[in-house]
């Protein structure tokens, strides 16, 4: 069976909506939420706006591969990163081990458009759909990479236990440095 991958860097919020949804919760209750973080890795205590719900071709893309996407999890698993760090996340399909999407969250330390890495591999059955929905996604992006189409099994070998922890250096600013070990994390299996 032929397999297709595509894949481009996009803003999270090309993939999920974010609503204000903490006006209606107690001071007690958004306290007890994680913290986020800004550019630097400063904790900071404003969470309004972060509620994600899936923009329709992505959560249509999810269906097609048959993955259940979990998308606030997804939002809080981003934004609660620090910057700096952020792994490769591997969704699988229940039904076919060798589709899935894949979610590189790595937040590097000047992102201000939190970019991610959206790659789908497909078999030919999913390929018509998931090409149409992978370019919807893409046009309506901004800003984005190129579109990039694999041929090669480019996709299938970030899911290669083998090939991580993959290191990132992280420089914020003349004399602060350190190294971030970037793994894959498996779900669906």
């Amino acid at each position: 069976m032929k397999f297709h991958e595509y894949s481009f860097v996009v803003p999270i919020d090309s993939l999920l909506d974010f609503l204000c949804g903490f006006e209606d919760l107690s001071d007690a209750v958004i306290d007890s939420l994680p913290m986020c973080h800004d550019s630097i890795g400063e904790e900071v205590s404003d969470r309004s706006g972060f509620y994600g719900i899936p923009h329709d071709n992505f959560k249509q893309l999810c269906e097609v591969i048959n993955i259940n996407m979990n998308y606030k999890w997804l939002e809080e698993k981003y934004y609660f990163t620090k910057r700096g760090q952020g792994n490769v996340l591997i969704f699988y399909s229940p039904l076919n081990k060798d589709e899935f999407i894949l979610l590189d969250i790595y937040c590097g330390p000047t992102d201000q458009n939190d970019m991610i890495k959206l790659g789908v591999r497909c078999s030919s059955n999913h390929n018509e759909i998931v090409n149409h929905l992978m370019h919807y996604i893409h046009e309506e992006a901004y800003p984005k990479s190129s579109f990039i189409e694999y041929e090669n099994n480019e996709l299938l070998s970030l899911t290669k236990q083998e090939n991580y922890p993959k290191p990132k250096i992280v420089i914020t600013g003349i004399e602060n440095k350190w190294e971030y070990e970037q793994v894959v994390e498996f779900y669906n299996l």
